[in-house]
């Protein structure tokens, strides 16, 4: 059902969920196993590189220290990994959208800026004497 599909539900016509597109015929469906599998492989690919941290965590503190610094951890690799994505991609589509648009604009004239125009010689300033000595 899109949002633009403006008609009316009809309890008739089956279940709200059928309608809607979330029936599963009967079935549990869980997660794609290519997502468990990311997920699972990702995990132990962070906990063997910070397994040392994780030891120095548990003999700092203890058991449950180390599962709340883990924790903190794993937040804090999720957190950077997504401000890396967003601020990657913001800086890529500005860079995207910079070419573009001076493609666009290089046949048009420069705009016209007064102050970056020659000022005329003051007529304050003391003139320049030429030496007429030979």
């Amino acid at each position: 059902m899109h949002l633009a599909d403006t008609r009316r539900v009809d309890s008739s016509e089956g279940s709200i969920e059928s309608q809607l597109g979330f029936h599963c015929g009967g079935k549990l469906h869980g997660p794609n196993p290519r997502a468990w599998a990311g997920t699972l492989s990702g995990v132990a690919i962070v906990g063997a590189l910070s397994a040392d941290l994780y030891r120095f965590f548990w003999l700092q503190g203890g058991g449950w220290f180390a599962v709340g610094a883990a924790s903190l951890h794993a937040f804090y690799l999720a957190y950077s990994s997504l401000i890396f994505v967003l601020v990657g991609g913001e800086t890529l589509l500005s860079r995207l959208h910079a070419s573009s648009t001076h493609k666009r604009r290089e046949n048009w004239p420069e705009p016209h800026n007064p102050a970056l125009e020659q000022r005329p010689a003051k007529e304050n300033q003391p003139q320049q004497e030429s030496d007429t000595s030979g």
